[in-house]
């Protein structure tokens, strides 16, 4: 199938209107109706309702629209990938849920961009269901995680531990205020949940639920409120006028992050080069220390 009936389709349904749909594409709106014929031809069934000003989905159209985003996400990648290839240059593709790429990247990238400027790096967030098959595909390099897949497809190296504690704006505080209203789930992964849940099966988070740890740092320089943090993260990213206090009655909750790779991956040896790389240059320890 051509890939541009699809991107046709994604852009239809971006804007819901067949003229500016047009427009972005620099097509006409003849050729627009045109690719979306021949689109609902190859599956068999439509995919809009068409009325004026009014273009919705249908339910095959709901059904195709997460295909046909990840077939034009994986093509675009492909194409980055040939092109590097053409050029001679190697890449690595690196993942991870958002809050670990808020800690563990930056040290990795400042170091990469130095030293290894011949080295095409492509960073990023990937949810952790999505991770192993990303990898078997070969689309995904390296995965960081705190729940690796439990697969012998995969080799999973140790970063360290992360080690987070309550934290509050307001000093002096037990764990059952902390965890009011203006409590902030800061999403860690399953185990973090499963932790969570054991600890404190009667807290139902209803404040704020959210993934991004410079979101909830912003969130806590001008609002009070408690969270889930690194205990050191005062140390790692600078916030002014933000003071916190660990919440002494709560729990530290503790987690191995790894880094994760197939055994089969093309670029083994070089994903084992640069981690290596990044040992020896404490870089991983800069990450154990101070991004976990």
């Amino acid at each position: 199938m051509d890939t541009e009936l699809l991107r046709t389709f994604l852009e239809i349904n971006r804007t819901r209107h067949f003229g500016r749909a047009a427009s972005n594409l620099y097509l006409t709106q003849s050729a627009v109706s045109a690719r979306m014929r021949l689109l609902e031809q190859a599956i068999g069934t439509p995919l809009l309702t068409r009325s004026r000003n009014d273009i919705q989905l249908t339910p095959a159209g709901r059904k195709l629209l997460p295909h046909a985003e990840a077939i034009i996400e994986r093509w675009s990648q492909a194409q980055q990938e040939v092109a590097l290839h053409e050029e001679e240059k190697a890449g690595l593709h690196f993942g991870a849920r958002l809050t670990i790429a808020e800690m563990i990247f930056p040290a990795w990238t400042r170091h990469l961009w130095v030293q290894r400027p011949e080295l095409a790096l492509n960073i990023e967030v990937v949810s952790d269901m999505m991770m192993p098959t990303r990898l078997r595909e070969k689309t995904l390099d390296v995965a960081v995680t705190y729940d690796p897949p439990p697969d012998t497809d995969f080799k999973n190296v140790s970063l360290g531990e992360l080690q987070l504690a309550l934290m509050s704006t307001e000093p002096a505080q037990t764990a059952e205020r902390a965890m009011g209203a203006n409590y902030v789930y800061l999403e860690w992964g399953n185990w973090f949940n499963v932790s969570h849940a054991k600890h404190f099966p009667d807290v139902v988070p209803g404040g704020l639920r959210t993934s991004s740890l410079h979101l909830v740092l912003e969130l806590l320089n001008k609002n009070d409120g408690a969270c889930y943090l690194p205990q050191d993260v005062m140390r790692r990213i600078r916030a002014d006028n933000l003071e916190l206090h660990v919440v002494a009655d709560a729990p530290i909750l503790e987690h191995t992050a790894y880094a994760v790779y197939p055994v089969d991956s093309p670029q083994r040896g070089l994903i084992e080069e640069v981690l290596y790389e990044l040992d020896q240059q404490e870089i991983l320890a800069e990450s154990k220390k101070h991004a976990l």
